[in-house]
């Protein structure tokens, strides 16, 4: 019935999420944490790119 271990961890999950109220609570929180961690991790990168291109401007107009 099934052909990969994958496939039975994905319908053992769905069950578990359809099932208890207290799994679905606890995947809400994870994930809530993961988006919070990506949008950090991408407010950082934005600033360190930003710094980058006006120290590189600066660098530029010294030379010019």
């Amino acid at each position: 019935m099934f052909k990969s271990p994958l496939g039975l961890a994905a319908i053992t999950a769905a069950l578990l999420l359809g099932f208890s109220p207290r799994a679905r609570e606890i995947l809400r929180k994870y994930a809530v944490l993961g988006t919070e961690a990506i949008l950090d991790i991408t407010d950082q990168v934005k600033s360190s790119s930003v710094k980058i291109a006006d120290q590189l401007k600066l660098e530029n107009e010294n030379k010019v």
